[in-house]
């Protein structure tokens, strides 16, 4: 278990830019390229093989030495979600493209996500369910078009990382109890509810429901719970394994 962990490194192939070899039509190789341990990794090659797709190695690559077989499957952070100190972008910096590379991370890895997005890698979040996310996955294999980005504008998806990232360091600004009245909200809570569940007064909910609109940028209850969503930390999340994202269960 002494294998050292932290995100995959491509290492160049030679002194000058090498232009990434172009995915096959109807190929069904792809390479996986993941820090040790990572069980997701594990879980995703073993479920595309399943599928029909064929592994380039036989065994999850942390670095690779040699060009690799595209698709390209990278996972930048381990289960913890530890990084090494080292940016992905520039380990790979001998390729002139990203095209056919599918990177996954999730909110705590967007400031290594967004260079890679810029120089043509297709960014998904691992955060998504996994059925959900084997899916978009191969679609983005196959060089089809993946949620709502255009996968052919490397600047809109750039772009668009870098609003998730501005809007995951807004709701960091958010004060325990603000940040509490947001999960309340999130789980599908009214203020009247809260206040009842904390034992504050519902003055004081809506005050802390003001303050986390102002912190967040945005005009609507609504919109700033689709923000914890799209960037909200994974236990955020744990309300929904049980159906109660309408205020009928407990927190």
């Amino acid at each position: 278990m002494g294998a050292d962990r932290g995100p995959p490194r491509v290492d160049a192939e030679s002194d000058g830019p090498t232009p990434s070899p172009a995915v096959l039509p109807g190929s069904r190789q792809f390479t996986v390229i993941a820090p040790a341990e990572s069980s997701l990794a594990v879980a995703l090659r073993a479920t595309l093989v399943a599928r029909g797709w064929e592994p380039r190695d036989p065994t999850l690559s942390g670095a690779l030495h040699r060009r690799p077989t595209l698709p390209a499957l990278v996972l930048v952070e381990d289960d913890d979600g530890q990084l090494a100190p080292e940016r992905p972008d520039a380990e790979i910096a001998a390729r002139s493209t990203l095209r056919g590379f599918v990177c996954l991370g999730s909110v705590r890895s967007l400031p290594l996500l967004v260079p890679l997005a810029a120089r043509g890698a297709m960014v998904l979040n691992q955060a998504i369910p996994f059925t959900a996310l084997v899916r978009l996955i191969e679609q983005a294999f196959h060089g089809g078009p993946v949620g709502v980005v255009d996968s052919g504008n490397r600047n809109s998806s750039a772009a668009m990382l870098r609003d998730r990232l501005a809007e995951s360091a807004a709701l960091q600004t958010l004060t325990p109890a603000e940040a509490q009245t947001l999960r309340a909200l999130q789980a599908g809570l009214t203020a009247t509810q809260i206040a009842v569940r904390t034992q504050h007064s519902v003055h004081t909910i809506r005050s802390q429901i003001k303050a986390v609109l102002g912190k967040l940028d945005v005009t609507s209850q609504v919109a700033a719970v689709a923000l914890a969503h799209r960037v909200g930390p994974a236990d955020w999340m744990t309300s929904g394994v049980n159906f109660t994202n309408f205020g009928d269960g407990g927190l």
